[in-house]
This record gives C-alpha cells, sequence and structure tokens, in this order.
C-alpha cells in the first residue's frame, strides 16, 4: 500500500507541467501511457482497501488526460459494465457480494466527477 500511496504522490507532482513551481522537466508521453495503461491493467488485482488511492490515482490523471489522451478509460469503463452486466444475468446474487461491483462503480464516480468539474470550467 505505500508504494501505491508514493504511486500516486509521484504522480499527482509530475504529471502535468503546468503545476506551478514545477521546473522539472515534463514526462515523457510514452512513461505517461505505460502509466495510465499500468493503473488500468493492476486495478482489480488490489485489495478492496486499496482502491481509495487507485482511485485518487486514476481520478487526476483523468482530470488531466481524460478523454483525449486516455480512450483506455473509456475502454476499461464500458468493459467492465458489460461484465458485470454479464455477472448479473448469470449470478444475481453473486453480483452483490462482488467487490467488482464497488471497484467499478467508484472508477465510474470518480471519472465523471473530475470530467464534470473539467467540462465545467471550460463553459
Amino acid at each position: 500500500m505505500s508504494a501505491l500511496l508514493l504511486l500516486t504522490n509521484v504522480v499527482k507532482r509530475n504529471w502535468s507541467s503546468k503545476r506551478g513551481g514545477n521546473t522539472r522537466p515534463p514526462w515523457s508521453a510514452t512513461l505517461k501511457e505505460d502509466l495510465r495503461n499500468g493503473v488500468l491493467q493492476s486495478y482489480f488485482l488490489h485489495e478492496l482497501r486499496h482502491y481509495k488511492h487507485m482511485n485518487s490515482l486514476l481520478g487526476y490523471v483523468a482530470r488531466v488526460d481524460f478523454p483525449q489522451q486516455y480512450p483506455a478509460l473509456h475502454q476499461f469503463i464500458l468493459s467492465s459494465l458489460a461484465q458485470l452486466a454479464q455477472l448479473a444475468r448469470d449470478d444475481p446474487a453473486g453480483l452483490l457480494s462482488n467487490n467488482r461491483v464497488l471497484a467499478v462503480l467508484s472508477v465510474c464516480k470518480v471519472v465523471l466527477k473530475e470530467y464534470n468539474h473539467k467540462k465545467i470550467a471550460h463553459s
């Protein structure tokens, strides 16, 4: 968990070159793409108690990059919701005890919140 917290803090400090006082060179597009994809690929590997930090990391990256530079996040959400819909059809009772439901819904909440703030700011 401490590694996840460290990663979140490093990303928040270095992701955007627009941050005031940031004199470091911007991260390469390749590094950012690798991090974005790595977060999505490892999202469901974490325990439920780590989702708060995963969502913080995803939320920050989504605030800066979604949707233009992070189309994989859109696809991740759609495929995760499709998997949950299939689970609901196959085993409705099991859906309620599945932590993945909470994880997917929390990702949706974080992304929609950040995207909504971005749209309001540009209005």
